[in-house]
C-alpha cells in the first residue's frame, strides 16, 4: 500500500503544476538509476509538433545533479 499513496502524492503533484507534462522522475537503487519524463506517448499529438519537452529536460537535470 505505501506505493499505491505515493502514486497518488505523485498525480496531485502534477496536476498542480500542470499535468504529467511537465514531470520529471527519477528511480535510484543501490547501484543504478535511470531519469525519465513521466508522461505517456501521447499520440493524438504524434506528428503535430505539439510535445513539450520540458519532463525530459528536468529529468536530464536530475541525471546531471545525480552523477556529479
Amino acid at each position: 500500500m505505501p506505493n499505491l499513496y505515493g502514486d497518488i502524492v505523485s498525480d496531485i503533484g502534477a496536476g498542480l503544476i500542470g499535468g504529467l507534462g511537465l514531470t520529471p522522475s527519477g528511480n535510484i537503487g543501490h547501484d543504478v538509476a535511470i531519469f525519465e519524463a513521466v508522461h505517456g506517448s501521447a499520440p493524438d499529438i504524434a506528428g503535430k509538433n505539439l510535445a513539450n519537452p520540458t519532463a525530459l529536460l528536468l529529468s536530464s537535470v536530475m541525471m546531471l545533479k545525480h552523477i556529479d
